[in-house]
């Protein structure tokens, strides 16, 4: 049986999309991974104060501060092994047992700016250790923001975080007839901002209502995502225990806030709470470098020249 040789260039096309493809590829996969901003387990953790009604948890470079400027919250930092997974003899969560409602911690990270496609994600392991009462806002509160610079050193009547921009979730408890809400807090009068535990009224701009959460005493994992769209939009995840809580869209165009670098965990209610094994992760665009798109285009762009000139013969 005769053999027939195919031309080279035949070959080098083949070869030259091969490599192209390739370069993709690689160049896909070599993007930057997920990036923790912000890791704490309270192991090692104490609780200290920074004025008589501040109070604060401190872990190495982490700290915790109360929103409240009166009506202190009783902290400690037992053994836990119920508030999220089991780590052992050293395992540790953060247990607050608050003397007024809308309390909350807030604790700072690396200021980041989202870029189209990026995302920027809250999780935590929650409970509350007593069942809660019944209301519209009663239940657990948490968000990122933007501290604008202001830190909290002045801890008196909100004025170390009255300009923070953020966004937010508080929920209904003890009832799957009551929904909560996801509200833009545009820091305009220190009433409806991180100082106060995300919520408030003046400053608040309701986005959606996620589906109750039905909070209790059993540990559940939230996650809070928040992605650019575009360059003036932003859109919203929100989770428990893996379950989506948006029955839809939620999106935020007006005026959205693209930089964080502080989140928010509490509750509006005085029932006392735990949360532990708290993260915000970042994970960049999946989009190709520019530069891995010019390889690939060139290197198709050659494969095309040799098989014009082939033709031509």
């Amino acid at each position: 049986m005769p053999i027939t040789l195919r031309p080279a260039s035949c070959f080098l096309r083949r070869h030259l999309a091969a490599s192209a493809l390739a370069v993709f590829a690689s160049s896909t996969a070599l993007l930057p991974a997920q990036t923790t901003l912000f890791s704490e387990n309270f192991t090692g953790a104490t609780v200290g104060s920074v004025s008589p009604n501040t109070k604060t948890v401190t872990n190495s470079t982490r700290v915790w501060r109360s929103t409240l400027d009166a009506g202190v919250s009783t902290v400690t930092l037992p053994t836990d092994s119920t508030t999220g997974p089991n780590e052992g003899s050293a395992d540790k969560a953060m247990y607050v047992s608050p003397s007024s409602s809308a309390t909350g911690y807030i604790a700072k990270f690396t200021a980041t700016t989202l870029a189209v496609g990026d995302t920027l994600t809250l999780s935590f392991d929650y409970r509350f250790t007593i069942a809660p009462s019944t209301g519209t806002a009663s239940g657990v509160r948490f968000g990122l923001y933007d501290s604008k610079g202001t830190d909290y050193t002045v801890p008196t009547a909100d004025t170390y975080d009255n300009n923070d921009k953020g966004y937010r979730v508080y929920s209904a408890a003890s009832s799957s007839s009551l929904a909560g809400s996801l509200s833009k807090e545009d820091g305009g009068d220190g009433s409806g901002n991180a100082g106060s535990a995300g919520g408030g009224s003046g400053d608040n701009t309701l986005l959606g209502s996620p589906t109750n959460f039905n909070q209790s005493t059993t540990t559940a994992r939230y996650s809070f995502s928040i992605t650019r769209d575009s360059a003036t939009q932003v859109s919203f995840g929100l989770s428990i225990n893996g379950t989506n809580r948006l029955s839809s869209s939620v999106t935020d165009s007006s005026s959205a806030i693209f930089t964080f670098d502080e989140l928010l965990i509490g509750a509006g209610t005085a029932t006392a709470y735990a949360f532990d094994n708290v993260t915000v992760v970042f994970t960049p665009s999946a989009v190709p470098e520019p530069s891995a798109y010019a390889l690939l285009f060139s290197a198709l762009a050659g494969a095309a020249v040799i098989t014009t000139r082939r033709q031509r013969r």
